[in-house]
Protein backbone atom coordinates (compact mmCIF):
# COMPACT_ATOMS: atom_id res chain seq x y z
CA UNK A 1 0.00 0.00 0.00
CA UNK A 2 1.97 3.00 -1.22
CA UNK A 3 0.57 6.32 -0.05
CA UNK A 4 0.51 9.38 -2.32
CA UNK A 5 1.05 11.85 0.52
CA UNK A 6 4.09 14.03 -0.09
CA UNK A 7 6.45 15.26 2.58
CA UNK A 8 6.03 19.04 2.50
CA UNK A 9 9.52 19.91 3.66
CA UNK A 10 12.81 18.25 4.36
CA UNK A 11 13.10 17.70 8.09
CA UNK A 12 16.08 18.98 10.02
CA UNK A 13 18.90 16.43 10.20
CA UNK A 14 18.78 16.62 14.00
CA UNK A 15 15.15 15.51 14.01
CA UNK A 16 15.84 12.65 11.62
CA UNK A 17 18.75 11.56 13.79
CA UNK A 18 16.63 11.60 16.94
CA UNK A 19 13.83 9.62 15.30
CA UNK A 20 16.42 7.14 14.03
CA UNK A 21 17.81 6.81 17.55
CA UNK A 22 14.33 6.11 18.91
CA UNK A 23 13.46 3.41 16.38
CA UNK A 24 16.91 2.18 15.29
CA UNK A 25 16.24 1.77 11.58
CA UNK A 26 15.51 3.89 8.50
CA UNK A 27 12.19 2.10 8.03
CA UNK A 28 9.96 1.85 11.07
CA UNK A 29 7.26 -0.81 11.20
CA UNK A 30 3.90 0.91 11.19
CA UNK A 31 2.79 -0.89 14.35
CA UNK A 32 5.82 0.47 16.23
CA UNK A 33 4.90 4.00 15.15
CA UNK A 34 1.35 3.48 16.40
CA UNK A 35 2.49 1.96 19.70
CA UNK A 36 5.04 4.69 20.36
CA UNK A 37 3.31 7.86 19.19
CA UNK A 38 -0.35 7.05 18.57
CA UNK A 39 -1.19 4.98 21.65
CA UNK A 40 -4.58 6.61 21.81
CA UNK A 41 -5.59 4.84 18.58
CA UNK A 42 -6.23 1.14 18.22
CA UNK A 43 -5.01 -0.58 15.05
CA UNK A 44 -8.29 -0.08 13.20
CA UNK A 45 -8.63 3.61 14.02
CA UNK A 46 -4.96 4.23 13.24
CA UNK A 47 -5.39 2.55 9.86
CA UNK A 48 -8.49 4.66 9.15
CA UNK A 49 -6.67 7.85 10.15
CA UNK A 50 -3.83 7.01 7.75
CA UNK A 51 -6.20 6.05 4.94
CA UNK A 52 -8.26 9.23 5.12
CA UNK A 53 -5.22 11.48 5.52
CA UNK A 54 -6.00 12.69 9.05
CA UNK A 55 -2.55 11.37 9.93
CA UNK A 56 -0.54 12.37 6.88
CA UNK A 57 2.23 9.80 6.95
CA UNK A 58 3.34 8.04 3.78
CA UNK A 59 3.29 4.27 4.28
CA UNK A 60 5.63 2.06 2.27
CA UNK A 61 6.26 -1.63 1.78
CA UNK A 62 9.21 -3.56 0.42
CA UNK A 63 6.98 -5.96 -1.49
CA UNK A 64 3.82 -5.60 -3.59
CA UNK A 65 2.03 -8.31 -1.62
CA UNK A 66 -1.10 -7.32 0.30
CA UNK A 67 0.43 -9.08 3.30
CA UNK A 68 3.70 -7.15 3.08
CA UNK A 69 4.96 -5.44 6.20
CA UNK A 70 4.13 -1.72 6.28
CA UNK A 71 6.69 0.89 7.22
CA UNK A 72 7.18 4.62 7.66
CA UNK A 73 10.55 6.09 6.65
CA UNK A 74 12.31 7.99 9.44
CA UNK A 75 12.59 11.15 7.35
CA UNK A 76 8.81 11.14 6.77
CA UNK A 77 8.19 10.57 10.45
CA UNK A 78 10.60 13.37 11.38
CA UNK A 79 8.93 15.73 8.89
CA UNK A 80 5.51 14.85 10.33
CA UNK A 81 6.69 15.59 13.88
CA UNK A 82 8.14 18.94 12.78
CA UNK A 83 4.98 19.83 10.86
CA UNK A 84 2.79 19.06 13.88
CA UNK A 85 5.13 21.11 16.05
CA UNK A 86 4.87 24.06 13.66
CA UNK A 87 1.07 23.75 13.71
CA UNK A 88 1.14 23.84 17.51
CA UNK A 89 3.36 26.94 17.42
CA UNK A 90 0.93 28.66 15.04
CA UNK A 91 -2.07 27.72 17.20
CA UNK A 92 -0.34 29.13 20.27
CA UNK A 93 0.46 32.37 18.44
CA UNK A 94 -3.21 32.69 17.41
CA UNK A 95 -4.38 32.11 20.99
CA UNK A 96 -1.93 34.73 22.28
CA UNK A 97 -3.06 37.22 19.64
CA UNK A 98 -6.72 36.60 20.49
CA UNK A 99 -5.97 37.04 24.19
CA UNK A 100 -4.23 40.35 23.49
CA UNK A 101 -7.27 41.56 21.51
CA UNK A 102 -9.60 40.61 24.36
CA UNK A 103 -7.35 42.27 26.94
CA UNK A 104 -7.12 45.43 24.81
CA UNK A 105 -10.94 45.60 24.53
CA UNK A 106 -11.32 45.13 28.26
CA UNK A 107 -8.72 47.81 28.99
CA UNK A 108 -10.18 50.27 26.50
Amino acid sequence: MQSTVEVRHAPRPETVSLVYQIFGDVLVPLEQVRERWFRNLNRENFSKALSCGRIALPVTTLDDSHKAMQYVAVDHLAAYVEERSQQADAALARRKANLQVVEARQAG
